[in-house]
């Protein structure tokens, strides 16, 4: 991705986040960019394209993160804490997109974000079973369903405490935390 179209995409990031997706005009992103509209066109084809791009550009970020602290050679349960210090670090980082994503519940509405949303839930998922596959083992199998909806669930409402109370929380803090509290709901 060209530095020019990344720099668009966070200056529009920030406006969906503080105005909102619908009342952001194409001329508001050309403005805050330094850019004129026939070189916003050049980028991007329309303003769903680019929220499209948006959602692109952030998951595939924190995917790439994830897959480096998958690939180092730690116990299931380091590499799962890691992973979701990760993902709580990456969330602060781009707080603006998730602010954007929880204001915006209509977006959902738009067929392509809401198939890719859907896909990106679906690896979600994925990898909590594996995770748990890896760090509880076979005999666990028939509770993993269960935990990875008791993970959706905390890692959602840690999310939103860490983005409404712009608390200091540490990610691999609450990281640790988590990995606990599924490790104690895992024993039963």
């Amino acid at each position: 991705m060209s530095e020019k179209r990344e720099a668009i995409l966070k200056k529009a990031i920030h406006l969906f986040a503080t105005d909102g997706f619908h009342p952001t005009s194409i001329q508001d992103i050309c403005t805050i960019s330094g850019i004129s509209k026939g070189a916003f066109y050049l980028h991007f084809r329309s303003k769903d394209e680019l929220l499209f791009k948006i959602y692109e550009y952030y998951y595939e970020g924190l995917n790439h993160k994830i897959d480096e602290v998958r690939r180092q050679a730690l116990h299931p349960r380091e590499s799962f804490e890691q992973q979701m210090t990760v993902h709580f670090q990456e969330v602060l980082r781009h707080r603006d997109f998730i602010v954007m994503q929880l204001q915006e519940q209509e977006l959902s509405t738009n067929p392509t974000i809401a198939q890719f949303v859907r896909e990106m839930k679906e690896q979600r998922q994925k990898w909590y079973i594996e995770t748990f596959a890896a760090i509880y083992g076979e005999e666990f199998q028939p509770h993993i369903y269960d935990l990875s909806i008791m993970l959706d669930g905390i890692t959602k409402s840690y999310l939103q405490t860490l983005l409404d109370l712009d608390s200091n929380l540490d990610p691999s803090t609450l990281a640790q935390f988590i990995r606990r509290r599924i490790d104690e709901l895992a024993a039963g």
